[in-house]
């Protein structure tokens, strides 16, 4: 009867709107934070477009899992009543094109729904759900191809307590994952077998999506243990540095930054610090630049050309290259008070607000400002898609998908 109940309650969504045809070609938007995991897309308008729904279709529940894309589908993660979903929508006319689900009926503080965006990858779609559980589902068809349980393997089916929340991410070719270990931060996954290729050593798991990027001579994996931000090498895992952090609550959830061969770390804890790494990619400990002007405690920041944007209490927009000076502030706004997510072009950024805002920021350092505001959805704490000229959102009750043009 749920399933039932589940079934109709998606045919019975309202009939998408047609769509306009679209003349350019759409980039991806692949995981969390984009193709890169640095929100950044290659536009964003240069005024606030009129509110141009496109469509919008029914979910099953709240989830606060990021969304993903290319330019034929959206990919979402989704959670109903005792089962979490993965869900392809094609991205002309919302229309579902394949739903695979996954039995889950276990309570947990702040929802036992995913957490972690889905990863498009070589034609798959790798998802992590909030208990652990990894798949990988054919784009096309949404059929399982393998699936790996990350609790029962690694932490003897007691994961994190706020369950899995870092992103899958792709580096040197393979599906890197957090474990929800004591003893191994992160594993890597063949992404055609589902075989581990290697495993991390690590000091205990955080909730904070990784990042991989070249420094030095290596291409390596950054992110937060428990108590401390350490680099991996991609290639077979071996742990190259550590730098202990102040866990604050117990938990950090912001995704580091590689900005000109540097590190940016910016946590509720610590406020935000610039790092060095020397000839060999080891962190030099000693911040270069550090301010106080920023401190979130879940928006990770967005670097638009040799500027910060980044979210607390308001807009913060800092100067990479003079010592992390704070140029421009915006508070008049309650809306951007609460919790709020980024995405930036090369001068313009989109700030998808908590009671589900959306704002367009002219980034240009002390000449910054804001363009405009339209109400895209309700309340929502999802990281958005921006699929070519397509922003897709979600709240509890819908996604949606806009057009900015």
């Amino acid at each position: 009867m749920i399933l039932l109940s589940l079934t109709l309650s998606f045919l019975c969504a309202e009939p998408p709107s047609p769509v306009p045809q679209i003349v350019e070609a759409l980039s991806d938007w692949s995981g969390w934070r984009g193709a890169n995991s640095d929100a950044l897309v290659g536009y964003l308008p240069e005024e606030m477009p009129a509110k141009n729904l496109l469509w919008k279709l029914k979910v099953a529940g709240e989830c606060h899992a990021g969304l993903a894309g290319t330019s034929e589908l959206v990919v979402l993660a989704d959670h109903g009543v005792g089962r979490d979903y993965w869900r392809a929508l094609d991205i002309k006319s919302g229309k579902q094109m394949w739903e695979h689900s996954y039995p889950n009926g276990v309570k947990m503080d702040f929802g036992a729904a995913p957490r972690a965006t889905p990863l498009i990858y070589q034609g798959r779609v790798f998802g992590l759900n909030a208990l652990g559980n990894l798949l990988c589902l054919d784009l096309k068809t949404g059929q399982l191809i393998w699936e790996v349980n990350l609790s029962q393997k690694y932490a003897k089916e007691k994961g994190p307590d706020w369950g899995y929340c870092a992103s899958p991410l792709v580096a040197d070719g393979k599906i890197v994952s957090m474990t929800g270990s004591k003893e191994f931060a992160l594993t890597a996954i063949d992404p055609n077998s589902g075989k581990i290729v290697w495993e991390a050593q690590g000091v205990g798991t955080n909730y904070a999506s990784f990042l991989s990027s070249k420094v030095g001579k290596t291409v390596q994996i950054i992110g937060y243990e428990k108590e401390a931000v350490s680099g991996w090498s991609a290639s077979d895992g071996k742990k190259i540095w550590s730098m202990e952090i102040d866990p604050g609550d117990g938990y950090t959830v912001t995704t580091p930054i590689v900005w000109n061969g540097k590190l940016l770390l910016t946590t509720q804890a610590e406020e935000t610090r610039l790092y060095d790494f020397d000839q060999e990619g080891q962190i030099i400990p000693k911040p270069v630049a550090t301010s106080t002007d920023l401190w979130p405690e879940m928006s990770t920041p967005v670097v638009v050309g040799d500027l910060l944007l980044g979210s607390t209490q308001g807009l913060v927009v800092l100067a990479l290259k003079d010592k992390l000076r704070t140029v421009w502030k915006f508070e008049d706004d309650e809306a951007i008070h609460g919790f709020n997510q980024l995405v930036a072009s090369k001068d313009r950024a989109l700030v998808a607000t908590e009671n589900g805002y959306m704002l367009l920021v002219a980034v240009n350092g002390e000449d910054s400002k804001v363009l405009g505001k339209i109400k895209v959805s309700g309340d929502t704490m999802v990281h958005p898609a921006v699929i070519g000229d397509r922003l897709v959102v979600r709240d509890k009750e819908f996604v949606y998908c806009y057009r900015l043009k």
